[in-house]
Protein backbone atom coordinates (compact mmCIF):
# COMPACT_ATOMS: atom_id res chain seq x y z
CA UNK A 1 0.00 0.00 0.00
CA UNK A 2 1.59 3.23 -0.57
CA UNK A 3 1.38 5.55 2.39
CA UNK A 4 3.34 8.52 0.93
CA UNK A 5 5.20 10.06 -2.22
CA UNK A 6 4.41 8.90 -5.94
CA UNK A 7 2.40 6.33 -7.26
CA UNK A 8 3.97 3.12 -7.01
CA UNK A 9 4.37 1.43 -11.04
CA UNK A 10 4.79 -2.01 -10.42
CA UNK A 11 5.52 -5.57 -12.78
CA UNK A 12 3.67 -8.51 -10.88
CA UNK A 13 4.09 -10.98 -12.64
CA UNK A 14 4.33 -9.50 -15.73
CA UNK A 15 1.19 -7.75 -15.33
CA UNK A 16 1.83 -4.01 -14.90
CA UNK A 17 0.15 -2.37 -12.25
CA UNK A 18 -0.42 1.15 -10.88
CA UNK A 19 -1.38 2.29 -6.94
CA UNK A 20 -1.66 5.64 -5.78
CA UNK A 21 -0.94 6.99 -2.81
CA UNK A 22 -4.10 6.96 -0.55
CA UNK A 23 -6.32 5.99 -3.47
CA UNK A 24 -5.37 1.88 -3.70
CA UNK A 25 -3.46 -0.52 -2.25
CA UNK A 26 -2.09 -4.27 -4.27
CA UNK A 27 -2.98 -7.74 -3.32
CA UNK A 28 -0.09 -9.06 -4.86
CA UNK A 29 0.16 -13.12 -5.26
CA UNK A 30 3.11 -15.00 -4.88
CA UNK A 31 5.92 -14.44 -7.24
CA UNK A 32 8.39 -11.69 -9.34
CA UNK A 33 7.44 -8.19 -8.06
CA UNK A 34 9.43 -5.28 -9.62
CA UNK A 35 8.56 -1.52 -8.31
CA UNK A 36 9.45 1.36 -10.51
CA UNK A 37 9.31 5.18 -9.29
CA UNK A 38 11.05 7.70 -7.24
CA UNK A 39 10.81 8.62 -3.36
CA UNK A 40 7.74 6.57 -1.92
CA UNK A 41 6.38 4.77 1.18
CA UNK A 42 4.87 1.92 1.52
CA UNK A 43 3.32 -1.05 3.69
CA UNK A 44 3.89 -4.25 2.77
CA UNK A 45 2.70 -7.38 4.59
CA UNK A 46 2.81 -11.15 4.19
CA UNK A 47 -0.71 -12.78 4.55
CA UNK A 48 -1.68 -16.20 5.53
CA UNK A 49 -4.65 -17.22 2.81
CA UNK A 50 -6.41 -19.67 4.11
CA UNK A 51 -7.04 -17.19 7.45
CA UNK A 52 -7.97 -14.33 4.90
CA UNK A 53 -10.71 -16.69 3.52
CA UNK A 54 -12.00 -17.77 6.83
CA UNK A 55 -12.15 -14.56 7.59
CA UNK A 56 -14.01 -13.26 4.81
CA UNK A 57 -16.31 -16.63 5.11
CA UNK A 58 -17.21 -15.26 8.44
CA UNK A 59 -17.53 -11.90 7.29
CA UNK A 60 -20.43 -12.59 4.91
CA UNK A 61 -22.17 -15.51 7.03
CA UNK A 62 -20.63 -18.42 5.77
CA UNK A 63 -21.21 -17.13 2.69
CA UNK A 64 -19.72 -19.25 -0.27
CA UNK A 65 -16.30 -16.89 -0.84
CA UNK A 66 -14.63 -16.97 -3.96
CA UNK A 67 -11.14 -14.47 -3.76
CA UNK A 68 -8.75 -14.96 -6.79
CA UNK A 69 -5.67 -14.38 -4.90
CA UNK A 70 -3.40 -15.74 -7.90
CA UNK A 71 -3.91 -12.50 -9.46
CA UNK A 72 -2.81 -8.89 -8.46
CA UNK A 73 -5.67 -7.23 -7.59
CA UNK A 74 -5.74 -3.43 -7.08
CA UNK A 75 -8.11 -2.35 -4.32
CA UNK A 76 -9.78 1.03 -3.60
CA UNK A 77 -8.86 2.49 -0.23
CA UNK A 78 -12.33 4.22 0.10
CA UNK A 79 -16.04 2.41 -1.25
CA UNK A 80 -18.93 4.59 -0.08
CA UNK A 81 -18.37 6.09 3.53
CA UNK A 82 -15.48 3.71 4.68
CA UNK A 83 -12.44 4.91 5.02
CA UNK A 84 -10.25 1.98 4.65
CA UNK A 85 -6.97 4.07 4.05
CA UNK A 86 -7.56 5.56 7.47
CA UNK A 87 -8.44 2.49 9.12
CA UNK A 88 -5.13 0.87 7.96
CA UNK A 89 -2.86 3.37 8.94
CA UNK A 90 -5.01 3.91 12.62
CA UNK A 91 -4.17 -0.32 12.63
CA UNK A 92 -0.54 0.30 11.87
CA UNK A 93 -0.57 3.51 14.47
CA UNK A 94 -1.57 0.70 17.05
CA UNK A 95 0.82 -1.90 16.31
CA UNK A 96 3.58 1.32 16.10
CA UNK A 97 1.94 1.86 20.12
CA UNK A 98 3.08 -1.78 20.90
CA UNK A 99 6.26 -1.00 20.26
CA UNK A 100 7.04 -4.59 18.70
CA UNK A 101 5.21 -6.39 21.64
CA UNK A 102 3.72 -9.22 19.76
CA UNK A 103 1.55 -10.14 22.81
CA UNK A 104 0.38 -6.31 23.33
CA UNK A 105 -0.49 -6.13 19.63
CA UNK A 106 -1.89 -9.80 19.84
CA UNK A 107 -4.11 -8.88 22.75
CA UNK A 108 -5.40 -5.98 20.74
CA UNK A 109 -6.31 -8.05 18.56
CA UNK A 110 -4.48 -5.93 15.91
CA UNK A 111 -4.10 -9.16 13.27
CA UNK A 112 -8.26 -9.58 13.27
CA UNK A 113 -8.37 -5.95 12.98
CA UNK A 114 -6.21 -6.07 9.90
CA UNK A 115 -7.65 -9.48 8.30
CA UNK A 116 -10.90 -7.87 8.45
CA UNK A 117 -9.87 -4.52 6.57
CA UNK A 118 -8.54 -6.32 3.80
CA UNK A 119 -11.71 -8.73 3.43
CA UNK A 120 -13.63 -5.59 3.27
CA UNK A 121 -11.87 -3.49 0.77
CA UNK A 122 -11.68 -6.93 -1.42
CA UNK A 123 -15.34 -7.47 -0.88
CA UNK A 124 -16.61 -4.06 -0.30
CA UNK A 125 -20.05 -4.73 -2.68
CA UNK A 126 -21.09 -7.63 -0.66
CA UNK A 127 -20.46 -5.66 2.31
CA UNK A 128 -21.84 -2.38 1.95
CA UNK A 129 -24.52 -2.62 -0.44
CA UNK A 130 -26.03 0.66 -1.11
CA UNK A 131 -29.60 0.17 0.84
CA UNK A 132 -29.34 -0.47 4.52
CA UNK A 133 -30.14 -3.95 5.68
CA UNK A 134 -33.39 -3.72 7.86
CA UNK A 135 -32.94 -5.66 11.08
CA UNK A 136 -34.69 -8.78 11.04
CA UNK A 137 -35.67 -11.27 14.00
CA UNK A 138 -32.15 -13.43 13.67
CA UNK A 139 -30.39 -10.11 14.76
CA UNK A 140 -32.01 -10.37 18.60
CA UNK A 141 -31.00 -14.08 18.70
CA UNK A 142 -27.79 -13.49 17.27
CA UNK A 143 -27.12 -10.52 19.64
CA UNK A 144 -28.65 -12.07 22.31
CA UNK A 145 -25.93 -15.41 21.77
CA UNK A 146 -22.71 -12.91 21.21
CA UNK A 147 -23.72 -10.87 24.43
CA UNK A 148 -23.81 -14.25 26.36
CA UNK A 149 -20.50 -15.26 25.30
CA UNK A 150 -18.78 -12.14 25.89
CA UNK A 151 -19.96 -12.48 29.45
CA UNK A 152 -18.61 -15.92 29.53
CA UNK A 153 -15.21 -15.20 27.85
CA UNK A 154 -14.54 -12.25 29.95
CA UNK A 155 -11.12 -12.80 30.67
CA UNK A 156 -10.07 -14.21 27.30
CA UNK A 157 -9.06 -12.25 23.89
CA UNK A 158 -12.63 -12.06 21.80
CA UNK A 159 -12.58 -10.60 18.12
CA UNK A 160 -14.80 -9.02 15.98
CA UNK A 161 -14.03 -12.12 13.43
CA UNK A 162 -15.38 -14.37 16.91
CA UNK A 163 -18.36 -12.75 17.84
CA UNK A 164 -19.28 -12.72 14.02
CA UNK A 165 -19.07 -16.41 14.17
CA UNK A 166 -20.62 -17.33 17.69
CA UNK A 167 -23.88 -14.77 16.41
CA UNK A 168 -24.15 -15.61 12.60
CA UNK A 169 -24.32 -11.24 12.35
Amino acid sequence: MPVDGGPIQSQVNGESIRCEPAKAALLAPEGERIGIGGSRSIVVATLDKLRLLATARTMLGGDDVRLDLQQPTVMPLSAGKMNFNLRLRSTCSALDACRMNGQAAAAMALDDVFYRTLCAMLLHARLFPEEARSPGASVDGGLGLACQYIVAHLAERLSMTDLEQISGL
